[in-house]
């Protein structure tokens, strides 16, 4: 796997908070508020995948490259069922993309490795197996691949990659019982790759 072909993703979102003082009055005032995520390169022309859920709100978008160059990017379309958005980065490229795997064909037992951006501290490999497959969840169209490699906040969009360096699953949630401060625990949850190539 080439570390170009994934990106550190960085929100900018202004929401309205309502304050109210002493006496009872209230106002609203412009809050800026943060947020992280990965994404990976999945076209020359430079389009990223990641999760809806890293973009929605229509946020300020920054992407930055393994190198240390950084892009505005755009989004394309999303879908929250199956919590996939599709952004294009600002620039004619060539860009180096991330092949797809058919995750159809993946199994139980199986090698992977989780890329991304855990806690915005740059790209980092973890390692693990899938742990099972066709996990249901209430809120998602599709069944998620269940894989022991570690996936931390700042993971979300980042993929899921076999021993050939392919996509099999875009990273999307983590199993916490501490839903303050979530951590992983050793499972954690991605959109099986075709299903995202589908979305896409």
């Amino acid at each position: 796997v080439c570390s170009s072909d994934l990106v550190s993703i960085d929100t900018t979102d202004v929401r309205q908070e309502r304050f109210r003082d002493f006496w009872g009055r209230t106002w609203v005032q412009p809050l800026a508020v943060q947020g992280q995520g990965s994404g990976v390169i999945v076209t020359e022309e430079g389009h990223v995948l990641t999760n809806h859920h890293v973009i929605q709100g229509n946020p300020r978008i920054r992407l930055t490259m393994h190198d240390g160059n950084v892009y505005s990017a755009k989004v394309i379309g999303s879908d929250p069922t199956v919590d996939i958005a599709v952004l294009k980065i600002d620039d004619k490229g060539p860009f180096k993309a991330l092949k797809f795997g058919d995750s159809s064909t993946v199994e139980v037992g199986n090698a992977v490795y989780a890329i991304g951006s855990p806690f915005g501290l740059g790209t980092s490999v973890t390692d693990g197996k899938i742990s099972a497959k066709k996990r249901p969840f209430s809120d998602s169209q599709v069944d998620l691949l269940q894989t022991s490699a570690p996936i931390n906040p700042g993971n979300s969009g980042g993929p899921l990659v076999n021993i050939r360096g392919e996509i099999v699953g875009i990273n999307s949630r983590i199993y916490s019982t501490d839903k303050q401060n979530p951590g992983f625990q050793g499972i954690g949850f991605a959109i099986p790759s075709n299903a995202a190539l589908k979305t896409m």
